[in-house]
């Protein structure tokens, strides 16, 4: 995984793999997409990014969203990775489920009586 500033380089060894020959890139304009471009013969639709002072407000319940699983994750930092699917399941439920907490337990609450799965504690 390629990290800190994008190249000609990182770019074409990340994305040549991922992207076909002759395929559309829309992208914003950036200097490190030219290279991927002529090397994959690709059609270049660049897009002048646009950034607006009142953008950030409409990003706020994404990027609230975003930092409310980053803090989950690491509060359960020790989980079992293979389980991750639950236990994105749980922060969606806890996150996207309307309601109180008194309220959200006892939906959770219903839907685990309601369950017919036997898990046991030592499997």
């Amino acid at each position: 995984m390629a990290k800190g500033k994008t190249s000609s380089v990182k770019v074409l060894d990340v994305f040549k793999s991922h992207i076909g020959p002759w395929s559309t890139l829309i992208h914003d304009l950036d200097f490190s997409h030219y290279e991927l471009i002529a090397r994959l013969r690709l059609a270049d639709q660049g897009e002048k990014a646009i950034y607006k002072f009142n953008c950030q407000s409409s990003l706020e319940p994404i990027n609230r969203y975003c930092s409310n699983m980053e803090d989950f994750v690491r509060l359960h930092r020790g989980m079992n990775k293979h389980g991750l699917q639950d236990w994105m399941n749980l922060f969606a439920f806890k996150f996207g489920c309307p309601g109180n907490a008194l309220q959200k337990a006892e939906k959770l609450l219903d839907l685990l009586l309601k369950c017919k799965e036997i898990v046991r504690y030592r499997d």
